[in-house]
């Protein structure tokens, strides 16, 4: 390659920089693993319509997902210790279900991110059949 009427070695040194800067600053090493401390409410019932979780912790980001038995749900990020969920009522059946927020894997830094420890979500089954006094914990008068 010719520069300014010089020919210019155009072969890797151990010295070259890259004179465009990176997007992100090279103290970016990508998301640590979430932390889930809490899930509310923990116990819902079936026929409940769209619920909202509050789920506490510890490293949520604005890109944190929330993911309900490996479905994800639309999720609101508050703060670094704080993130909502939206579980639509399709979702809403009877059973134990894991909660995990996922934080993504940067390209550029495949070893961040990644998966949370998993909190059970308890849906309760409604039989139609049954009194609606009798569907609480104990028997309303």
């Amino acid at each position: 390659m010719i520069k300014d009427g010089e020919i210019v070695d155009t072969r890797y040194h151990e010295s070259f920089s890259n004179p465009i800067p990176r997007p992100t600053s090279v103290e970016f090493y990508g998301y640590p693993n979430p932390k889930l401390e809490e899930v509310s409410p923990k116990v819902i019932s079936e026929g409940d319509g769209e619920t909202e979780l509050v789920l506490k912790g510890k490293d949520f980001f604005p890109a944190s997902i929330v993911c309900f038995s490996a479905n994800p749900i639309s999720t609101r990020f508050t703060n670094q210790e704080e993130i909502r969920a939206a579980l639509p009522s399709h979702l809403v059946h009877a059973g134990t279900f894991p909660i995990v927020v996922i934080n993504p894997k940067p390209r550029e830094f495949p070893d961040g991110g990644g998966v949370s420890n998993p909190l059970p979500l308890i849906i309760k089954f409604v039989d139609a059949n049954f009194p609606q006094s009798y569907r609480g914990a104990e028997k309303i008068n």
